[in-house]
């Protein structure tokens, strides 16, 4: 898939911040590739894709969990949780992305998940820490740390996720436990 054409998609299907936001986890997503010897193409394309489905409807995302057997109360009462799930379908179906590891990494971008490549870090990681966010509890230590260990990086990252879930009486997705608990087995 030629990159430039998904960066037309993006600017055309996504709001003006939104586009930009995407356009800042592709360069990150191809910063970290590069660091950490991985596929810049692939990482490219991931990240372009991530959030080409943040603006489906509600509507249509619950036709998605039925489609899929989706059962999860919190994914059905907040159906745009499942904008990656649905991206990696649109990114398979209209955009023809069959690379499996591409389509991990656009579908766990939001919660992660246990036994993540190094795509789906790169990804999670770039949708975190680009330029253009400046909100997230402990941005700065996560930028350091993904210059030099993108493990301790998804750490410093998922804690921090997670301390924000738990601060908001938000559910917890299992995911993002399963993803933690596994990068923390990888570390130790």
């Amino acid at each position: 898939m030629n990159n430039d054409f998904l960066a037309e998609e993006v600017r055309s299907r996504l709001k003006k911040s939104r586009a930009e936001h995407t356009f800042g986890v592709r360069d990150t997503a191809v910063e970290l590739a590069e660091k950490y010897g991985f596929d810049k193409n692939k990482a490219e394309t991931a990240a372009l894709l991530h959030d080409i489905a943040k603006y489906v409807d509600d509507e249509t995302m619950l036709e998605f969990a039925h489609r899929n057997g989706i059962t999860d109360p919190v994914l059905l009462d907040k159906p745009n949780l499942m904008h990656g799930m649905i991206g990696a379908e649109i990114a398979e179906k209209e955009f023809g992305i069959t690379d499996r590891e591409i389509l991990s990494a656009i579908e766990c971008h939001t919660f992660g998940k246990e036994n993540m490549s190094m795509l789906d870090k790169i990804i999670y990681l770039s949708d975190i820490a680009e330029p253009g966010r400046t909100y997230f509890d402990g941005i700065k230590e996560i930028r350091d740390l993904m210059k030099n260990n993108i493990n301790e990086a998804m750490l410093a990252a998922l804690k921090s996720s997670i301390r924000f879930i738990l601060s908001s009486d938000k559910p917890l997705m299992i995911d993002t436990v399963r993803a933690y608990n596994s990068i923390l087995k990888t570390i130790n």
